[in-house]
C-alpha cells in the first residue's frame, strides 16, 4: 500500500523539475499520464504482477512473472485505469525479447539496464519472504534480471528487500538499516553513506540514485506522509521515487501510519490490499522454498 500511495502521489508531477510545480500535498489528476487523482502507474502495476506470481506459484518463477508482465503491457492487466502507462523502454525491450525468444533474462543494454524499474516493484518480495532472509535477497536479484540485467540493480534490490523484510518484522529503523548495510554490495554501501549525509540527493532513473533518495527521505523524517511527500517533491522521476520511498516507509511505519484519506482515495485500493493479504498469508518454506525459472504453460 505504501508503494501504491507513493506512486499515485508522484504521478501528477512525473518528469517535472522541482521548480516547475507547486508542492504536492495530496493526489492530483492530470500530469503527463492524464490520469485521475489517486491513480497509479507502472510501478504499482508491475508490483501487483509480482505479488500475484509469488502468491499463486508460492515461489519465484521467472516465466510466470514475465507472462504477467506481458499481459500488463499488452492488455492492461493490473493497471489502475485499464491501460498500461509509464512502461520504461528497457522493460518493453525485455518483454519483446521474451515474446520472441522465450529468454527469461533481460538482454544487456549497458548503462540503460541500470534503471530503477526492478527496485520500484520490490515490496512483494519482502512481504512474501520476510521470514526467509536468503530467499528474500536471492529473489530480489532474480526478479531484477527479468527486466534489468544489471549488477547494480540486483544489488540495490537485494539490499532494499533485506531492509524492508527486517522492518516488516518490527526491527527499529537503525537496527534494520545497520544490519542490511553490513551485508550490502560495496557500491550500495557507498550510496547509502551519501544518502545519510546528503542535503538533497538526485531524483533520476538510475537505480542507485533512486535508492539513495528513498533512504534519504525515509531516514530524515518521522512519519510516512512526511517521507513520501519529501521524496515526490524532488520532482524528476517522481512516481518512482514515491513508490520506492513509499514501500520502505510503509515497512518502517506500517499500514495504519499511511494517512487514511490516501488509503481510501487510492484508485482500486482494495486490489492493492488484497494482493498484500495474499502474500501475508503465505508461510515460510512454500514448495520447500524452491526458486525456479522453468517455463509455465
Amino acid at each position: 500500500m505504501g508503494l501504491a500511495v507513493g506512486d499515485a502521489l508522484g504521478a501528477s508531477v512525473e518528469t517535472l523539475a522541482e521548480s516547475r510545480f507547486a508542492p504536492v500535498t495530496g493526489y492530483l489528476a492530470g500530469g503527463s499520464f492524464r490520469h485521475p487523482a489517486g491513480a497509479w502507474t507502472d510501478d504499482t502495476a508491475m508490483a501487483l504482477c509480482l505479488a500475484d506470481s509469488l502468491a499463486e506459484t508460492d515461489r519465484f518463477d521467472a516465466s510466470d512473472l514475465l507472462y504477467r508482465f506481458c499481459r500488463w503491457a499488452e492488455l492492461g492487466e493490473n493497471t489502475s485505469t485499464g491501460v498500461c502507462i509509464g512502461a520504461g523502454k528497457n522493460t518493453l525491450r525485455a518483454l519483446g525479447q521474451f515474446r520472441r525468444t522465450g529468454s527469461l533474462e533481460a538482454p544487456h543494454f549497458g548503462r540503460h539496464g541500470d534503471g530503477n524499474g526492478a527496485l520500484m516493484r520490490l515490496a512483494p518480495v519482502a512481504i512474501r519472504f520476510r521470514d526467509e532472509p536468503a530467499l528474500a535477497v536471492a529473489v530480489a536479484a532474480l526478479q531484477s534480471r527479468t527486466s534489468h540485467a544489471s549488477k547494480i540493480s540486483e544489488a540495490c534490490c537485494a539490499f532494499a528487500a533485506d531492509l524492508m523484510r527486517r522492518l516488516i518484522l518490527g526491527d527499529p529503523w537503525k537496527d534494520a538499516i545497520d544490519a542490511a548495510y553490513g551485508s550490502a554490495n560495496p557500491a550500495v554501501r557507498l550510496r547509502l553513506s551519501e544518502a545519510l549525509l546528503s542535503e538533497k540527493p538526485p531524483s533520476t532513473g538510475y537505480v542507485a540514485d533512486m535508492l539513495q533518495a528513498a533512504i534519504w527521505a525515509t531516514a530524515g523524517c518521522g512519519t510516512f506522509a512526511d517521507a513520501v511527500l519529501l521524496a515526490v517533491n524532488l520532482g524528476g522521476d517522481a512516481d518512482t521515487i514515491g513508490a520506492v520511498t513509499g514501500q520502505i516507509a510503509g515497512a518502517r511505519w506500517g499500514y495504519l501510519a499511511i494517512p487514511q484519506e490516501w488509503r481510501s482515495e487510492l484508485v482500486l485500493a482494495d486490489n492493492v490490499l488484497a494482493a498484500s493479504e495474499r502474500l501475508i498469508s503465505r508461510r515460510p518454506g512454500g514448495r520447500h522454498g524452491v526458486i525456479t525459472t522453468g517455463a509455465r504453460a
